[in-house]
């Protein structure tokens, strides 16, 4: 038992360290957002002038930034809900592998992110007809 806690307490400083990276990493993108008028051009749009299911999402991430809900969404609808999904998602799978160390997706985690990717590609050809 005493074997199991250490290495549960050190799957949960690994995990710890990289969710501190990742909020700094994201916070460094909100403060380039916030206070810089860079932006960054969508490759597949400029190369087809088609949009791509991230058209949309830095307009997006402003407008909930301001907690303006209905912006947020009607700049891109798929992002809107599939990134809330997506942390629910990477919870349970760092939960999972911090009680139990396995890393490796369970059946209904990859059918999850099957559907996702179905459900952006679908968004991104409904968007462009």
């Amino acid at each position: 038992e005493m074997r199991r806690d250490v290495a549960v307490c050190a799957r949960g400083k690994k995990v710890a360290i990289g969710a501190v990276i990742i909020l700094c990493a994201v916070a460094a993108g909100v403060a380039v957002l916030l206070w810089t008028p860079f932006r960054i051009p969508c490759p597949f749009y400029e190369l087809t002038g088609m949009q791509c299911p991230f058209c949309g999402g830095t307009r997006m991430t402003l407008s909930l930034l301001q907690f303006d809900f209905m912006a947020a969404f009607s700049y891109n609808p798929y992002l809107f809900m599939a990134i809330p999904a997506l942390l629910l998602f990477a919870g349970a799978w760092v939960g999972r592998y911090i009680r139990t160390g396995r890393s490796r997706l369970a059946v209904w985690q990859k059918v999850f992110l099957i559907a996702l990717i179905a459900a952006g590609i679908v968004f991104t050809i409904l968007r462009n007809l």
